[in-house]
């Protein structure tokens, strides 16, 4: 297994778009995941996120990932929420 150079664990938080390819020994950019967002809802009074996480019978982790910066502590009415999408 190869290690890191100590110079590239300093400066790990300012890479942060790039990683370290042990196998070659080079620097290699990473690719920025893009979020699609097929279709959305409109957060009506009363809801939560479990219940649209029911009404739309999605998956807890998957409903967290397309909805990306959501506090579901603070979700309101009139808030549009991604329902189906997909990050690529």
């Amino acid at each position: 297994m190869l290690l890191r150079p100590h110079w590239m664990n300093l400066l790990a938080p300012l890479l942060n778009t790039f990683d370290f390819d042990d196998a070659v020994g080079t620097l290699v950019a990473e690719k920025e995941a893009v979020l699609t967002c097929n279709s959305v809802y409109g957060v009506q009074s009363g809801d939560t996120c479990a219940g649209v996480i029911q009404m739309f019978s999605l998956d807890a982790v998957f409903f967290s990932v397309i909805n990306p910066n959501l506090n579901c502590d603070k979700i309101f009415a009139g808030q549009w929420l991604c329902v189906d999408g997909k990050v690529n």
